[in-house]
């Protein structure tokens, strides 16, 4: 049986946000320049992020980066290698580029 069709509402990147995954970055990271910041941030707003999958990409490269520093193109790998997704009813749903969340064979979840 085909699940309702309803997209998920993707919240935009907020101010609060990435001041608090800036915080995060500089205490994982202290030498990043301020030009690595307003590069980072000026990227992951042109790429939509929103603040879920930013939280996430965060986490990824604060854990599993090879120190002494990460790259940008680390943050967006991230995100891309482990794409969102949900387990419900057994069945994965990945998040889509129209912000919904698809089964393989095309279910929608709905929240």
């Amino acid at each position: 049986m085909k699940s309702k069709v309803q997209l998920r509402n993707i919240s935009p990147l907020t101010t609060n946000c990435i001041i608090k995954s800036a915080k995060k970055i500089k205490d994982a990271f202290p030498n990043l320049s301020e030009g690595f910041y307003d590069l980072l941030w000026e990227m992951m707003k042109k790429q939509k992020l929103s603040d879920e999958r930013l939280e996430r990409a965060v986490e990824g490269v604060v854990l599993h980066c090879t120190y002494p520093s990460p790259t940008i193109a680390e943050f967006f790998k991230w995100d891309r290698d482990h794409p969102w997704r949900i387990m419900e009813t057994g069945k994965w749903f990945y998040l889509d580029k129209t912000g919904a969340y698809v089964s393989r064979d095309g279910d929608v979840y709905m929240a």
